[in-house]
């Protein structure tokens, strides 16, 4: 290697991959994978990983892989380097998603060290409040970016409580989105160990049962029971719940349709958690009140949706701009719930596929 990349070994970017893999995915999905060619790194989009309902337009996918080169850049920093990234989105289709090279000479970010300690905490909090310093930094932090904002709202309107509450009952109402979740959902420590990825179905919440041959879940008859005794309303009262548990819920806006902007906007959505986990908060993301409403803007929901959703996305636009004073052209594409919470216990935390599994190695030996 030559010396403007800081002397790049194999052992090196296993640990920036690492650290790039600890980005959040829809469901967990962790639809990435990477190849070193000895002068840069591609990001490769996994469509099959990627596939869902809830990633229609592939919108979820463009905000993860925000997430992913933060992850990337912040890990990059730790090492004393500096990530250079080319974005290749006009053929969403094509499988590399971004280039990245790497220079010497960078600063270690203060929020690399927090990106091991990342996860999603469903569970309900304990409230609290956000101390005036960290809703500072959130701010401060929000001003540098042109194409996505960031919003606080520290008291939840119960407009906005019913909204977000109708909105969770998308993915067990919808055939293909529920069959799209389930497909993720891990139903044994066996299975959670085995695959690495997906949702624990403990980390669920309570209203989960834990009972023999929860597998059957999978299956069609159980998602026509879910409907036909409206099963769904208990995720939608404990979606409520943990809403009205938070000290605050933050949500990211971007300002035009187009894909880089929501690559930005992953990119803040990753250091507002950082931000927020660094000073002792939980974070939960909810992207189904928002990213339908963006999909509405942006070539329309997933054919065959349910007219009552059709109907609630639509009026989900007004819902949030009411509560977040949303300006001009900004669109929702996710919200971020926060508050205080004691340490989440291991098993709960979502696993990540390891180095050897996403890493390509066809650079020099």
């Amino acid at each position: 290697m030559n010396d403007r990349t800081g002397g790049l070994g194999r052992a090196r970017l296993e640990r920036l991959i690492a650290g790039a893999m600890t980005a959040p995915s829809g469901d967990n999905c962790q639809p990435w994978t990477f190849r070193w060619t000895g002068q840069e790194l591609a990001i490769r989009y996994d469509q099959e990983r990627g596939q869902h309902r809830v990633n229609h337009g592939r919108h979820a996918a463009y905000l993860s892989l925000g997430c992913v080169l933060e992850a990337l850049s912040l890990a990059a920093s730790a090492e004393e380097l500096r990530s250079e990234e080319t974005l290749h989105l006009e053929d969403p289709g094509a499988g590399t998603w971004a280039t990245v090279r790497f220079r010497a000479g960078a600063v270690p970010d203060a929020l690399a060290g927090t990106l091991a300690q990342r996860c999603t905490d469903r569970r309900l909090y304990r409230r609290g409040s956000i101390s005036p310093a960290t809703l500072q930094a959130l701010r401060e932090e929000a001003g540098g970016v042109q194409d996505s904002s960031l919003h606080v709202l520290e008291r939840l309107p119960g407009e906005l409580l019913a909204y977000c509450a109708k909105a969770d009952s998308f993915v067990w109402r919808e055939a293909t989105a529920y069959r799209d979740v389930m497909r993720w959902i891990r139903f044994s420590p066996e299975e959670v160990e085995r695959t690495r990825d997906g949702i624990a179905w403990r980390a669920l919440g309570p209203w989960v049962p834990t009972v023999p041959g929860l597998r059957l879940a999978r299956s069609p008859a159980a998602r026509e029971l879910v409907e036909r005794l409206r099963l769904y309303t208990v995720s939608s009262l404990w979606a409520r719940a943990q809403l009205e548990s938070a000290a605050a819920l933050l949500c990211l806006t971007v300002h035009s349709l187009e894909r880089s902007a929501l690559v930005s906007a992953g990119r803040r959505m990753l250091r507002s958690w950082l931000r927020l986990n660094q000073a002792g908060y939980a974070v939960q993301p909810f992207a189904l009140p928002a990213l339908p409403v963006y999909m509405v803007r942006a070539g329309g929901l997933p054919d065959g949706t349910r007219p009552e959703f059709e109907a609630l996305f639509r009026e989900g636009h007004g819902v949030l701009s009411r509560a977040f004073g949303l300006a001009g052209p900004e669109l929702p594409v996710m919200l971020l719930r926060t508050g205080v919470a004691p340490p989440l216990p291991r098993e709960l935390r979502a696993l990540r596929r390891t180095v050897p599994q996403v890493f390509e190695w066809a650079g020099p030996s």
